[in-house]
């Protein structure tokens, strides 16, 4: 997990920590689907990590590079392809081990901060929120596959499901939306939260409750 102080900490099961890392310009972490390559973000791209002891493997810096450090981080299942959001509204596609930067796209509107992006299990399509709406990008050559624009929802954050068939936002209202990840239709199921706040100490698992509402029933 990453903490606002600046560091990067990794928890054992018991919830202590097995270790930290000082990365003050750290916004967002990124592991493939073994649990084997962790990613940071960092000026310029990504930085790869231990996953155990966190100590520094290399620098995947973009190239052509990302003028803008990115906000946001993601790589896809088999840790080949890294899609990074920056403060500018631009997402970035580059090769995970090289580099090499595949494509990049931009939001119409300069300066709309790219909150957070996702890669698809496997590996064919990447989503990204920002205050305007989730946008899903072809992860092979970086055209729309598809967008929904609704700046009221506020999106913070995206990922997608097990099975690559949904793609689930969540809004600074402490709300969550579904879409079919092929189409962008909006999945008919409503989520609340069944408790309006928790307490936890630092490493506690909690177990909290949603209400779900299919309202076409």
């Amino acid at each position: 997990a990453n903490f606002l102080d600046g560091s990067i900490r990794r928890f054992d099961e018991g919830g202590k920590v097995a270790a930290s890392l000082a990365a003050p310009a750290a916004y967002d972490l990124a592991i493939d689907a073994t649990g084997t390559r962790l990613f940071v973000n960092c000026e310029g791209g990504a930085l790869e990590l231990d996953p155990m002891t966190l100590a520094a493997v290399r620098s995947v810096l973009a190239d052509p590079p990302i003028p803008s450090i990115p906000r946001a981080l993601a790589v896809d299942g088999r840790a080949t392809l890294l899609v990074a959001g920056d403060w500018d509204g631009v997402v970035t596609a580059f090769d995970a081990t090289s580099g090499a930067v595949r494509w990049t796209w931009r939001t119409e509107q300069r300066g709309e901060e790219i909150r957070a992006t996702a890669v698809s299990p496997d590996g064919t399509r990447a989503a990204a929120v920002s205050s305007s709406g989730l946008i899903v990008l072809n992860c092979a050559t970086g055209n729309v596959l598809w967008h929904h624009l609704d700046a009221s929802r506020g999106y913070r954050s995206c990922v997608f499901s097990a099975d690559a068939s949904e793609i689930i936002t969540s809004a600074w209202s402490e709300s969550v939306d579904r879409f079919n990840a092929d189409t962008g239709r909006g999945m008919p199921w409503e989520f609340r939260p069944m408790q309006n706040q928790v307490s936890a100490h630092l490493g506690e698992q909690m177990t909290v409750f949603y209400e779900a509402t299919n309202p076409t029933d």
